[in-house]
């Protein structure tokens, strides 16, 4: 999910009229190096279903194990934003003041 916060961070601070130099840390070989580790973890999460399907045999209770964190933490993310009714802003809306 970095790349989405790092992407859409980019991009308000762009649609805010401010230069990227103004940034104290700009994230090294970016939009590269976020994409390259977002395909390399998708490509290790479908690799967690060869496991369960090794051996000409489905182990079920290996693949649930090994998914079950997708739909939880899918579920907790929709039910933070239906509970505090929270949207998304347009990019000339962010707050990007420092905290």
């Amino acid at each position: 999910m970095e790349i989405f916060s790092v992407c859409r961070f980019r991009r308000a601070w762009s649609a805010q009229g401010r230069s990227l130099e103004e940034l104290p840390y700009r994230t090294k070989w970016f939009p590269f190096g976020p994409l390259l580790a977002m395909k390399l973890c998708a490509i290790v999460i479908a690799g967690q279903f060869i496991g369960g399907v090794s051996g000409g045999k489905v182990d079920w209770a290996f693949i649930i194990a090994s998914y079950f964190g997708l739909p939880l933490f899918l579920a907790i993310w929709l039910g933070h934003k239906w509970k505090h009714k929270t949207k998304f802003r347009k990019l000339e809306e962010c707050d990007l003041s420092p905290v």
